[in-house]
């Protein structure tokens, strides 16, 4: 981008104006000066103190470069600059003698092809490369100047050269005198890690990214394939991409970040297999043992299938050691500045800080946040949410400074250790993970394209290819721009499409193209897509897999031309950062019935696979679910399926799967199936409960299928029973079991047709679950279980004019719930169900528990075991009752007090909060309690009254058969005992006055007192003995 000089040294001034009270920066000469006419090869030609480098500049071939039209940043090295490097790493040479290839790389190491002042730095890599084809490191630091007793600001590149002299502007550029020469490295980055890593202190991590082969991965350094450079040649030369505001990169460029830890943080974590011993001492081999023991007590519990598997391979991708230091490599070459973009143009950002998510090489994801409440230091997988304080880290600090760059990335040191631990997959589980499209691909940093800061950039342009993880052919045009809010005045000014970061992805044309998403921890998301939308945009079907060749549509074709509020989007805004966060399917854990639109859509993606998978399986094309669908329809085709047209009768293609009684996955409707097959007759019920018969077309082969299988099984019956009557005509008689077998193979004819129908019943409805061919994927699906019962019991004519059949219509037609929408019913029920089971085990374990010790307690010989066992118990099942009933209270308040505090008031949100809140399949448990207590209550009360009638018949027949044994004692006493007369007679006595007043204790008094005077042991002494007696196995002796 070409820039007014004038107005650029005029704001200069201006801002150097206003902070001259608050600081020096710190560098000579820092007065913005505009040398009038000079270039930069005037410049340096006018001072001696930039002589060696003006010989090196002539020696490379560039010096005449420094006098041209352009816009160049010169980082001019002093002669003591240059003096000190060729002594250091070419002792002997002179500035005539030092190698050509030594020579270019300083001259190109120390120019740019764009203007940089200082006032263009921030702490990171320069957007540019320099002319060596290298990033230029900005490190900016305060210091104490004691001779002005205040602050400077210093400016250090690449860690070792400072600035002395800043901003001398000239006609085509700007120079910058530095005290030592910007070295710049020919190695690859794991040789050039290897070259530092004794001098900076990083030996450990180095030899574990050896012994891994992980450096194997790191070398690549530029796309030189035939085929690529061919198609970034036929790009460059179009002159459609090549206009005004077009660009295409020059080369695809690949590049790495490594995240370093230096030896001494080693030495502050221990190895968790020998605790006295700090993982790094300096033996490297035992070290290295330590910190593969240290990596395994993180990995282990993240992966736990995984544990022991490959502990022995440390270049296995899944082995501890490999997993801990790929998670520290980015596929990326981001300084320090580029890890967290933070243009404040259209961004949303989570609690004001701005944050990144890698994909690392370990195939994880990394948070990086610009964190402001520290001064804008970069923390990685740090977790400050006052949402989930329950998980706070404070994260790893990426140093500002320390690290170094090559040819093909960068290595940058860390405050504390990093690691994909327990914690760190909780937190991204908990949170919204928003990934912008310039993360999204690593070729946009790796080729300095994201957020170009030319604001005259409208697009840049990237042949088949270009990306690894976006596939598109040759009829696409892949484009990518930077438009946002408040910047550009040229061609590229379109305010109306700024987006997520300022940036976005474009496809146009013929586009069929597949994005490769990111890893994130295992579970179920809810996926959100950002686009723009205006009247020049396309129509889109998107699609979700992991086979390329069984990708599965979600909902309908999207219009990026209608904006999300439009009906035919139906987009779920968002009113604040945090307030749907519990829709979400990470955090509903808690039993609620809310159907959110992942579940939905998760059960579109188990319907459409399952469709495809059937397809398959009866040898049917399933390439892609319209195909499958195509394919299921002409094969299982239906008589009814369109008899219902014309008709007048209530019954349209929105509603005619539930009319269509043969259309309903139940009994009724296989039962409906084989009328239809059988007597040609469809059945349908509208919406009004109202039953239609329609005679369906019929032809001669449709006859033939019936009539042939019909009279073949009614032969062949005829022909068993004939033999069986000859049989029985000579006293033979087949056995009934026989009898059977032989007409059940005799009607095989007619039971294979009934059972092609079935199975092309079932064919059908699986063609028409996902909807038709036509709107795969979307359109109306059959209806469930659930709603085909209900509308079945709601056409019954008692129901007919209840209103219920509109309603269950209503729920089909209206609200869409066809099968695909119930399978999310059932999944709720089953999560409402988790906290009920738990209650019945409690109980029926806790009450097992119990009474087993007690049995083991007690001096019994054998245990009762049905005491102990917690089934058909009338003890537990009360116990169940009065948990149940407890559980369901709980829970009933627990609903309303939530819905009453989210609803704020509002009775209709209460109704609707509520009602997604409450414990359904608890409440029909206690219900089911209740009603099994009160019918064992009333089947109780009912077996106390047969005993009370029972014990007062025999309590009646055994007061007569005492009268009876009474009139025989009389005559024994009269006759034998006359000396125990009075024995006798206060026995008699007790009996005549129990007799008297029906006390039938007063009697059995009288009868012992008689049995003890003949000196006999009575078996009962009262009535509650003689009850006991009755009912028990022992005769009863008189």
């Amino acid at each position: 981008m070409k820039r007014n000089i004038y107005n650029k040294v005029i704001g200069c001034v201006v801002l150097a104006t206003m902070l001259s009270g608050c600081y020096d920066d710190g560098v000579e000469g820092d007065s913005y000066y505009v040398f009038q006419g000079q270039t930069v090869g005037d410049y340096l030609d006018a001072d001696g103190k930039y002589g060696e480098f003006s010989t090196i500049l002539e020696r490379a071939g560039m010096k005449g470069l420094m006098y041209a039209y352009g816009d160049y940043t010169c980082f001019a090295p002093t002669n003591e600059a240059i003096d000190r490097y060729v002594d250091s790493n070419y002792p002997g040479c002179t500035l005539e003698t030092l190698p050509d290839s030594a020579v270019v790389a300083l001259a190109k190491s120390h120019l740019i092809g764009v203007r940089y002042l200082t006032s263009d730095f921030s702490t990171g890599y320069l957007q540019k490369p320099n002319m060596y084809d290298r990033k230029v490191q900005v490190t900016i630091e305060k210091e104490f100047d004691a001779a002005i007793n205040d602050s400077m600001t210093v400016f250090v590149l690449n860690d070792y050269s400072r600035i002395i002299q800043a901003n001398d502007t000239v006609s085509n550029g700007v120079v910058h005198t530095i005290d030592r020469v910007l070295e710049q490295s020919s190695y690859v980055l794991p040789d050039y890690m290897q070259s530092k890593c004794e001098t900076l202190g990083f030996t450990l991590f180095m030899e574990a990214l050896k012994q891994t082969h992980l450096t194997d991965s790191i070398l690549r350094e530029k796309d030189e394939s035939p085929g690529m450079l061919s198609r970034l040649a036929q790009y460059a030369s179009n002159s459609e991409y090549t206009t005004e505001g077009n660009k295409v990169p020059p080369a695809r460029k690949f590049g790495y970040t490594v995240l370093v830890e230096k030896d001494n943080l080693y030495k502050t974590v221990y190895d968790p297999q020998n605790m006295g011993k700090p993982v790094y001492t300096g033996d490297l081999q035992a070290d290295l043992v330590s910190l593969f023991n240290y990596a395994k007590d993180i990995y282990d519990k993240v992966y736990p299938d995984d544990k022991g598997v490959y502990d022995d391979d440390y270049t296995h991708p899944k082995n501890p050691l490999n997993r801990f230091i790929a998670y520290h490599i980015l596929d990326r070459n981001a300084s320090y500045g580029d890890l967290v973009c933070s243009t404040p143009d259209w961004s949303v950002q989570e609690g004001g800080d701005f944050v990144e998510y890698y994909e690392t090489m370990a195939g994880n994801l990394l948070r990086a946040q610009k964190v402001s409440l520290l001064g804008d230091g970069i923390y990685l997988n740090r977790c400050d949410d006052v949402n989930r304080a329950d998980n706070r880290m404070d994260g790893v600090e990426v140093l500002p400074s320390g690290g170094s760059s090559t040819v093909n990335g960068n290595f940058q040191f860390l405050g504390s250790i990093l690691s994909y631990n327990e914690n760190v997959v909780k937190m991204l589980r908990s949170e919204r993970i928003r990934i912008d499209t310039g993360i999204l691909f690593p070729e946009l940093v790796n080729n300095d394209i994201r957020l170009d800061p030319d604001g005259d950039m409208l697009w840049w342009h990237f042949p088949e290819g270009y990306f690894d993880d976006v596939r598109y052919d040759s009829q696409c045009d892949c484009k990518y721009n930077r438009w946002p809010q408040a910047q550009g005045t040229g061609t590229g000014a379109h305010y109306d499409l700024a987006a997520f970061r300022t940036d976005n992805m474009n496809f146009a044309g013929e586009y069929d193209v597949t994005l490769r998403l990111p890893a994130v921890p295992a579970g179920q998301y809810e996926i959100r897509i950002g686009y723009v939308c205006n009247i020049f945009m396309g129509i889109a079907q998107i699609y979700f897999g992991q086979n390329l060749s069984h990708m599965q549509p979600t909902g309908i074709p999207l219009n990026l031309g209608l904006i999300g509020s439009s009906a035919k989007v139906s987009m779920i805004t968002d009113n604040a950062l945090f307030d749907d966060i519990h829709n979400d399917m990470s955090n509903n854990v808690t039993g609620l019935t809310t159907i959110t639109e992942n579940d939905i859509a998760l059960s579109n993606r188990q319907v459409n696979n399952f469709i495809q998978e059937y397809a398959s399986s009866r040898g049917f094309n399933n390439s892609r679910l319209k195909d499958a669908i195509r394919e299921l329809e002409d094969a299982f085709k239906v008589a009814q399926d369109n008899v219902w047209k014309g008709r007048n009768v209530g019954i349209s293609a929105k509603n005619h799967h539930l009319a269509d009684l043969a259309h309903h996955p139940t009994p009724a409707g296989l039962m409906a199936s084989l009328v239809v097959q059988f007597l040609r007759i469809g059945t349908f019920v509208n919406k009004d409960g109202e039953w239609h018969f329609f005679i369906v077309e019929t032809h001669l082969k449709d006859i033939k299928e019936i009539l042939i299988p019909a009279v073949v099984t009614g032969i062949l019956n005829w022909m068993a029973f004939v033999a069986e009557k000859k049989l029985n005509d000579h006293d033979l008689e087949v056995p009934r079991g026989l009898h059977h077998i032989i007409h059940l193979l005799a009607s095989t004819p007619l039971l294979l047709e009934v059972v092609k129908c079935a199975d092309n019943w079932f064919g059908h409805l699986v063609s028409d679950m996902g909807g038709s061919k036509n709107t795969a994927g979307g359109g109306m699906g059959i209806p469930g279980i659930l709603i085909s019962l209900l509308y079945e019991v709601a056409s019954l004519p008692v129901l007919k004019d209840s209103g219920l059949p509109v309603f269950v219509n209503n729920l089909y037609e209206k609200q869409k719930i066809d099968l695909r929408h119930e399978l999310p019913l059932y999944k709720a029920a089953g999560k409402q169900a988790i906290p009920v089971i738990f209650n019945e085990l409690y109980i029926r374990i806790g009450y097992f528990i119990s009474h087993l010790a007690g049995e083991l307690a007690s001096e019994k010989e054998t245990i009762n075991w049905a005491q102990v066992i917690p089934f058909r118990n009338r003890t537990v099942d009360r116990m169940l009752t009065i948990a149940s009933m407890t559980f369901t209270v709980a829970d009933t308040a627990d609903a309303a007090i939530h819905a009453a505090i989210e609803s704020g008031g509002n009775w209709v949100l209460f109704s609707g909060r509520f009602v997604t809140r409450f414990n359904y399949v608890g409440a029909g448990r206690a219900a089911l309690s209740i009603v099994r207590e009160v019918s064992k209550e009333k089947k109780e009360a009912q077996l106390i009254h047969e005993k009370m009638i029972l014990s007062e018949a025999k309590a009646a027949l055994f007061l007569k058969q005492l009268q009876a044994f009474k009139e025989q004692l009389d005559w024994k006493v009269s006759n034998y005992l006359a000396e125990d007369i009075e024995g006798f007679m206060a026995g008699f006595a007790d009996m005549q006055q129990g007799l008297a007043s029906g006390d039938s204790n007063l009697v059995i008094r009288g009868n012992v007192t008689i049995q003890k005077v003949l000196g006999r042991e009575p078996q009962f002494t009262n009535q509650k003995e003689f009850d006991e007696l009755m009912e028990s196995d022992i005769p009863l002796v008189l």
